[in-house]
């Protein structure tokens, strides 16, 4: 073997004979710089122990020294003393179940080192120069262990700070350390002057691993481990590895082989998890939480992952064994909440070479049993469901499967994360877990369970009533369900802010509430039990215990609270009374009570706003002793004097002779005159009931009988004159809005009662109409609001202007306009200043006969107008007032339009581009001259838009009125004139016109265009001017010649280009 070193000494010799020769161009210091970290040779001395399969290894810290030892099954040969003196030139290069290559690794030890020496089996050697081994005296003590001895005799490190460094890293080696070895089990370390110290790798079982850190003989830390590893495909003498860290639960001081895993340990979080490549990359990152191992091609640092091709299949498979790992994390029990915290979420950082593991992992719990379920089991995240946890308190998997819809396996609930936002519940809603929480179920429970016809969009009909299936697994369900339930509700409506009174409308109107009896009703139908439990009225209780069961307080009240928000009431009167309204009210077949009127009466007088409680029951008893409910019934006499009976009378009368219908009457309604059947007076036998008369009259009043005649607002569809107030309708493309206005008046078959007028009856349209508000003699209509109201007398104006039913005492009945004061009989108030006598021409015959008429008359005359416009003026002062503004109007000039250019730099621009590149004016010459490029512009349309208000009148640039006439099309007739002559403007531009009224515009031509001088003051004038409007002389008059901003700035803009045109020209 002495001759075997001599011979690679002499080797290694020459090969540093070279580099002499080349110094300061081949420098092997540089391997110095490939191990920048601190103690990296450690790692490497336990890679080469690692590689010949040692079990223990040891270091001895001096402050002179470091020495190394292992018991690897086998030493030193020759091929080991060429590789470790070599560069590159490893025994592993090529051994695929060895970390590394050893020639360059080793390498690290001389940050420390000038003189590393090794004894192994027959070989005892220094290497010198990184390269040159030379022969030392060897150690008989080693037997067949391997020693290291590396001197801190490196210059560049003082043996204090190797010595430090060293020490240090010993102290804080990673429990990770040996978890991916495969032989190696324990490492020590004896430090000068300190406490001896190692750690061990323990194995429970297969895949249950515990790295344990002793001090002095003392465990120190304990830290466990699942690691689960395979073969690397197509190396099979390799291995890849995730391990998840443990954590021990509460109580538990120390691992009991004996029991249960789950019952000692829970996963947690590698913080943070370690990427190794046997031993940790330290700057590697995965994202991840916990630990992987893989054979990586690593940097030359051995501090990270190379981004290379070679490495994507390892990633490939640390995927698919952990997804394997999965089932067998599950069976141990440990697949829990605290697990899935473990796992990565969407919001991780996960690098994208280590996404196909969180992909993996995703895809698994997804479609495998692997998904924690709020039932303890395991199932595929695609078939749960999660939801708040007192819904899945509330409804079983056997519930889920009656409720909602699936194509396969029924859904189940899944778990739920204990923390919002924590990283498990981030890593739930990561999954395929669908979201059907108390909305959903809310939703489901109105759709099934009203009483209203609704639109399902689940099973795209209409439904009619509850749904007979649901309503039976609801009546299945006990009263603490339903207790639970109620609660759930209550505390989801609370919930809400904009949705909430929507949603209590709903609930309002579904049967949820669960009666005494085992039925359902909606809440406002049903009512609290009794303290005392009689119940014997008749009205539907809820069923006390759905608020009382249990033992939980909160609970009870929230499931209360619900009930009376949703309208479950407590028994009073008021309800009480309206039970037996159904019970003997609710048809004409009345099982009257006595008594029970009395019971009314007072109700309504204690509550009046309980009297709506009776408008749709049959609580009295016509003069044809029918029943009848209070809008059908009318009070008149004895019990007050209303007059009513002499409409209805008439009516009656009219009905019995079978005059049901005029011909030529237009104010005749068509349909049988029916009112007999609908209203009767209230039967006189109540005056001997036993209840005071005011007392009733007030009574039957607010609860809605009829005490007088009333106008009824109607649609204009009817009136006589339709057509002239829908004329604005009846035009092309008119639209009916919602600010439409269409309102006219009547009373109903008032017609048919005057056909044969009594004084009674006269006088109840007269008091009437005198009650009555102005409006009601006025019909009303436009279709939106861009068109005027139009207004006409109204459908019971016209009646009452026509008819003849004002009697005079000489027994006559006569139309409004024939009738004097003076005759009407005693009771028909008076009073000349009321309107409504004016709208129905009231003495308007005999008034034009009066010597007061003939005064008027003469004043009239004097005035120039006629008593038949002051009139008119009266009785449409609205229409007067708007004419007079229309006039008004016409007096006021327009205003003169507005337009500014927000950017006029940019729009001068503008013009001179479309100036250089307009068309030059063109004359054929001809008899006269006659322009031929006219037609390459249009102003009309330019002017239009720029000389049209916001009132949409065209003014005149000029005068400043309004053009004078619109063509037959609806446009403005206006001349567009050049404002200059061809001497000015060679080209073709709309900014050149001028719109001008037909009188301005011959003024303009005649006194401006027709005169040289006058337009070449104007050019001048329009080019000086700052602001947009000019002094013209019209002759003898002068004028302003006004512009829009923009249209002056384009128009100076042309006469710029203009002038400089001009210039150049003269210069060529």
């Amino acid at each position: 073997m002495n001759n075997f070193l001599k011979d690679l000494a002499a080797q290694r010799q020459k090969f540093l004979d070279g580099l002499d020769a080349n110094k300061g161009d081949i420098n092997l210091d540089i391997f110095e710089d490939f191990y920048p970290d601190q103690a990296h040779f450690l790692l490497e001395l336990l890679q080469n122990a690692e590689d010949v399969e040692a079990t223990e290894a040891t270091f001895e810290i001096y402050q002179h020294g470091c020495s190394f030892t292992h018991n690897g099954k086998r030493t030193f040969n020759t091929d080991d003393v060429r590789a470790i003196t070599g560069i590159h030139n490893s025994t592993k290069i090529k051994a695929v179940d060895q970390i590394g290559k050893f020639g360059v690794g080793f390498k690290a030890v001389f940050v420390y080192t000038l003189s590393p020496e090794i004894f192994s089996g027959e070989f005892a050697f220094r290497i010198l120069r990184l390269v040159f081994p030379k022969e030392v005296s060897g150690d008989r003590c080693l037997g067949a262990d391997t020693r290291f001895w590396l001197p801190f005799d490196n210059p560049r490190k003082v043996a204090a700070a190797a010595f430090t460094e060293i020490r240090d890293n010993l102290s804080t080696l990673s429990d990770t350390t040996l978890l991916f070895l495969s032989h190696l089990e324990l490492i020590g370390w004896q430090v000068d002057g300190a406490a001896p110290g190692e750690i061990m790798r323990v194995q429970h079982s297969d895949n249950h691993f515990e790295v344990r850190r002793q001090v002095g003989g003392e465990t120190a830390t304990s830290s466990h481990f699942l690691k689960f590893d395979q073969p690397v495909v197509g190396l099979e003498k390799q291995r890849i590895a995730v391990a998840f860290a443990l954590d021990a639960l509460p109580n538990v001081q120390s691992f009991d082989p004996t029991k249960p895993l789950a019952k000692q340990f829970r996963i947690t979080s590698a913080d943070p998890g370690r990427v190794a490549v046997y031993f940790s990359a330290e700057k590697e990152t995965s994202g991840l939480r916990f630990h992987l191992h893989a054979p990586f091609v690593p940097e030359l640092s051995r501090a990270s992952i190379k981004e290379t091709p070679a490495n994507q299949p390892l990633f490939e498979q640390l995927a698919a064994l952990t997804v394997t790992a999965l089932p067998q994390i599950r069976d141990l029990g440990l697949l829990t909440t605290d697990f899935l915290a473990v796992l990565p979420n969407p919001q991780d950082a996960v690098p994208p070479r280590y996404e196909p593991i969180r992909n993996a992992i995703v895809e698994a719990m997804n479609t495998e049993l692997l998904t924690p379920t709020h039932a303890r089991s395991h199932e595929p995240a695609n078939r749960l469901l999660q939801a708040r946890a007192s819904l899945k308190d509330l409804l079983s998997a056997e519930d889920l499967e009656f409720l909602v819809d699936h194509d396969g396996a029924p859904p189940l609930w899944a778990i739920a994360a204990p923390q919002k936002n924590s990283n498990a519940d981030r890593f739930l809603e990561g999954l395929s877990i669908r979201k059907w929480d108390t909305e959903q179920f809310v939703a489901l429970l109105i759709e099934k369970t009203s009483e209203e016809r609704r639109y399902s969009s689940l099973l795209s009909k209409y439904l009619y009533g509850p749904d007979e299936d649901l309503m039976a697994w609801l009546s299945r369900k006990p009263v603490e369900w339903h207790q639970k339930l109620y609660a759930i509700l209550n505390e989801h409506l609370q919930s809400l802010e904009r949705r909430k009174d929507g949603l209590r409308k709903e609930l309002q109107q579904s049967k949820v509430i669960r009666l005494a009896n085992g039925q359902y009703s909606t809440a406002s139908k049903c009512f609290f039990p009794s303290d005392d439990g009689k119940d014997d009225d008749g009205l539907p209780r809820v069923d006390k215990g759905v608020y009382t069961s249990g033992r939980s307080k909160q609970q009870q009240e929230n499931a209360r609270k619900f009930l009376e928000e949703m309208g479950v009431r407590e028994v009073g009167e008021a309800e009480r009374i309206e039970a037996i309204l159904k019970q003997r009210y609710a048809s004409p077949n009345v099982k009257s009570r006595k008594g029970d009127l009395k019971r009314f009466i007072a109700l309504v007088e204690k509550e009046p706003d309980k009297a709506t409680l009776f408008k749709d029951y049959f609580i009295l008893q016509g003069q044809d002793e029918t029943w009848r409910k209070p809008e059908d019934i009318f009070l008149d006499e004895p019990f007050m004097d209303t007059g009513l009976s002499s409409y209805y009378d008439a009516l009656v009368i009219l009905e019995r002779q079978g005059d049901q219908e005029t011909e030529g009457d237009e104010y005749c309604y068509n349909e049988p005159c029916d009112t007999e059947l609908a209203h009767t007076p209230l039967a006189s036998s109540y005056v001997t009931c036993g209840v005071f008369i005011d007392k009733l009259v007030k009574f039957a009043a607010a609860v809605g009988t009829q005490t007088h005649l009333k106008p009824t607002q109607t649609s204009t569809g009817n009136h006589p004159h339709v057509s002239e107030l829908r004329e604005d309708y009846s035009r092309y493309g008119t639209r009916w809005t919602s600010s439409a206005i269409d309102v006219d008046w009547e009373i109903p078959h008032l017609s048919e009662a005057l056909k044969d007028p009594s004084v009674k009856l006269t006088l109840l349209v007269w008091k009437t109409i005198s009650d009555a508000p102005p409006t009601v003699l006025e019909a009303q209509f436009r279709p939106n609001q861009q068109y005027q109201t139009r207004r006409v007398p109204s459908s019971l104006a016209l009646l009452l202007q026509r008819a003849s039913w004002v009697p005079q005492n000489d027994g006559r009945f006569v139309r409004p306009a024939d009738a004097s004061r003076d005759l009407l009989p005693s009771g028909f108030t008076f009073d000349p200043g009321w309107n409504w006598l004016k709208a129905i021409h009231f003495g308007a015959a005999a008034a034009k006969k009066s010597e007061q008429h003939r005064q008027k008359q003469a004043v009239a005359e004097e005035l120039g107008v006629s008593l038949d416009d002051i009139e008119m003026i009266n009785q449409h002062p609205d229409d007067f007032q708007q004419w007079k503004d229309f006039v008004r109007a016409k007096a006021v000039r327009p205003a003169f339009p507005e337009r500014t250019s927000a950017d006029p730099r940019r729009r001068e621009a503008r013009v001179s581009q479309q100036w250089q590149e307009a068309s030059v004016k063109e004359y054929n010459r001809r008899e006269r001259s006659v322009r031929t490029s006219r037609t390459t512009v249009d102003p009309h349309p330019w002017l239009v838009d720029y000389y049209t208000n916001d009132d949409e009148q065209m003014v005149c640039q000029l005068c400043g009125n309004e053009m004078p006439f619109r063509k037959r099309d609806g446009q403005y007739y206006f001349e567009a004139m050049e404002a200059l002559g061809p001497e000015q403007f060679s080209r073709e531009h709309e900014a050149q016109f001028l719109a001008l009224c037909p009188v301005c515009a011959a003024k303009y031509n005649e006194f401006v265009k027709s005169d040289d001088d006058t337009l070449a003051e104007m050019r001048r004038a329009m080019l000086d001017s700052d602001e947009p409007s000019i002094q013209v002389m019209l002759g003898s008059s002068a004028a302003t010649l006004r512009f829009v901003e923009v249209h002056f700035d384009d128009l100076k803009t042309i006469l710029k280009k203009e002038e400089a045109a001009g210039e150049a020209a003269e210069t060529d």
